[in-house]
């Protein structure tokens, strides 16, 4: 049986309220968990965004300040695509020490490892797209197509000049 936790808050800037936490003897199940768990963060960011934006409206609006041109309130596209950009941030530099650390990983046995503070908060698209990116530049062995979490990735550290 294994365990994977994922911290939950009540702002991105909090401090962990609780721990949402899996035990489950599948490894598939928790390569899925931490795949919802980013789905759910998105959810939920794009949530808090909308009440801040809200938030900030109504204060101006009880000061009787109106705006000229106001900002429209945040969408979950834009939510997703700041994720992403903050994503491939942390995983650019993170799956590399990892791997090269490591030598050679199967995703699904460290999940958390791989993940690193992104745990809960990115997905499998964007674990796919930085390995790839990896595998572009000639450092890992796996172009991760296909089921990629259940095979072992080896870094190369060839990196393509």
């Amino acid at each position: 049986m294994r365990s994977t936790t994922i911290p939950v808050r009540n702002q991105p800037h909090h401090q962990p309220k609780y721990l949402l936490i899996l035990f489950s003897a599948d490894k598939r199940a928790h390569w899925d968990f931490a795949d919802q768990a980013s789905k759910a963060h998105i959810d939920w960011l794009h949530h808090c965004s909308s009440e801040d934006y809200q938030a900030n409206v109504s204060r101006l609006e009880s000061q009787g300040v109106s705006e000229l041109f106001p900002k429209s309130a945040p969408t979950a596209r834009d939510v997703d695509l700041d994720l992403k950009r903050d994503a491939a941030k942390h995983f650019s530099v993170h799956l590399s020490a990892i791997l090269e650390s490591a030598g050679s990983i199967r995703p699904i046995d460290a999940i958390a490892a791989l993940y690193g503070s992104f745990l809960g908060r990115a997905g499998a698209p964007h674990m796919r797209q930085a390995l790839k990116e990896l595998h572009a530049a000639g450092q890992i062995d796996d172009g991760c197509v296909g089921d990629y979490w259940d095979r072992t990735i080896t870094w190369t550290g060839d990196a393509k000049g």
